[in-house]
């Protein structure tokens, strides 16, 4: 599989006529956001994908393995006009935008799992992963990190499943997989930025299984705390239920695990 300049331009332009996008296509690089972080910053999207990284990273420095021929890493760098404590939930928008893609010619039912988790049969399809690149007071740039299984690969780091497994891929070429997703982060994003999370919330909760569920919440120090997971407020952090209290926690405090029965 590869991914072709031209055609990725052209089936953005067609979505969005009258917006120009900064588009780097490579075979292999070391990771897609680093690349873009290191930038300078444009007015206009900026996007970079490849089929392979040799240094992809998820969540809390966790690794994302790729395969040749099997993987779509794509970054997308965007100015956003909002301080950098009003994107507490963009993540989770980020997730909702990429479901929007890929649900409606899937065959099997996606799943979300906060803050960002994109699940098939509670495997993982696509990896999200977030960072700020520069920021003043009223801007920040973003770079979105998108990775998917395009086939089956091996990792001995989580149980994934690939969109040939959940029949998606046929129903589009590679080119227009990528730049369908590239189009609704975009959008997506717009709506963010006038409206906030807020826009988000019940769409959120609609989607997400684990709901009033019962988790285990791992802090960034390893301690370990049990709760239900009651909802989300407004900002998009969590909700958790212990004991008689209800504590909220955003995405860079805790990972959650639904607890075994």
């Amino acid at each position: 599989m590869t991914f072709e300049h031209q055609q990725i331009q052209a089936h953005l332009q067609q979505k969005y006529p009258d917006q120009s996008f900064d588009l780097t296509v490579l075979d292999t690089i070391d990771s897609t956001n680093s690349f873009l972080m290191k930038q300078q910053a444009r007015i206009e999207p900026q996007v970079c994908i490849a089929s392979v990284q040799t240094a992809g990273r998820g969540r809390f420095g966790k690794s994302w393995q790729t395969q040749t021929n099997k993987s779509l890493c794509c970054s997308i760098r965007l100015a956003m006009q909002q301080p950098l404590d009003q994107l507490m939930g963009y993540s989770l928008v980020i997730a909702l935008a990429i479901k929007s893609v890929l649900q409606p010619i899937a065959n099997k039912t996606i799943q979300l799992k906060w803050p960002n988790d994109i699940l098939v049969d509670d495997k993982k399809l696509c990896g999200i992963l977030i960072e700020s690149c520069s920021h003043s007071q009223a801007i920040v740039d973003l770079v979105i990190g998108v990775g998917i299984n395009l086939e089956a690969i091996d990792s001995d780091t989580f149980e994934s499943i690939s969109l040939d497994e959940c029949e998606i891929k046929s129903h589009y070429t590679d080119n227009e997989l990528v730049a369908s997703l590239i189009a609704a982060i975009v959008s997506y994003s717009q709506d963010f930025q006038c409206h906030g999370f807020e826009k988000f919330q019940t769409a959120w909760l609609n989607e997400d299984r684990w709901v009033g569920s019962e988790v285990t919440v791992t802090m960034a120090n390893g301690q370990q705390s049990s709760g239900r997971y009651s909802g989300l407020d407004n900002k998009g952090q969590i909700e958790i239920q212990m004991d008689d209290v209800t504590k909220s926690f955003n995405a860079g405090e805790i990972s959650l695990r639904r607890k075994q029965a």
